[in-house]
């Protein structure tokens, strides 16, 4: 095999690599502070694709056109409520959220409490005082499709 050959063939597998790579590794930079302080405006984040993320997960999704990231607090099956100090009760259980800086229940508007259907996910923003998240009918619950994976890592 010629020399020029070689360089084709390994720039080829090399180009094919970096695609697979990143479709199962998709990357993402945050934009606004929703996620705070968890994730601070302007992190770049690498996600494993799934569409099974867990509660606590941090996931990706599709909303209206744009890639939206918000923190897992209730799955299919779950009952959820905020208490109106803003504590998340996910099946008669306060949950411990220590990536919460403030405690919020904000406006509001989701019909709680509620048991989420399924395949679908209730999505909170870390910073709940500025997140448009599943407590507002501008997002509501996330449907399993819209998922695009869990945080892997931050650069």
């Amino acid at each position: 095999m010629s020399n020029d050959r070689r360089i084709s063939l390994f720039c080829g597998l090399l180009a094919a690599g970096a695609l697979s790579l990143a479709y199962l590794l998709p990357v993402y930079r945050t934009e606004g502070t929703s996620m705070q302080p968890t994730l601070k405006n302007g992190s770049i984040l690498i996600f494993k694709r799934t569409k099974h993320p867990k509660r606590g997960d941090i996931a990706a999704f599709r909303h209206e056109g744009r890639v939206i990231v918000k923190r897992v607090a209730a799955v299919s099956g779950d009952t959820v409520d905020i208490s109106p100090e803003g504590a998340v009760i996910v099946n008669g259980t306060i949950q411990i959220e220590p990536y919460v800086s403030c405690l919020y229940r904000g406006s509001c508007d989701a019909p709680l409490p509620m048991t989420i259907p399924e395949n679908f996910f209730f999505m909170l923003g870390d910073e709940r005082v500025s997140s448009i998240d599943s407590r507002s009918g501008r997002l509501g619950l996330i449907d399993r499709k819209s998922i695009i994976g869990t945080l892997f890592c931050t650069i």
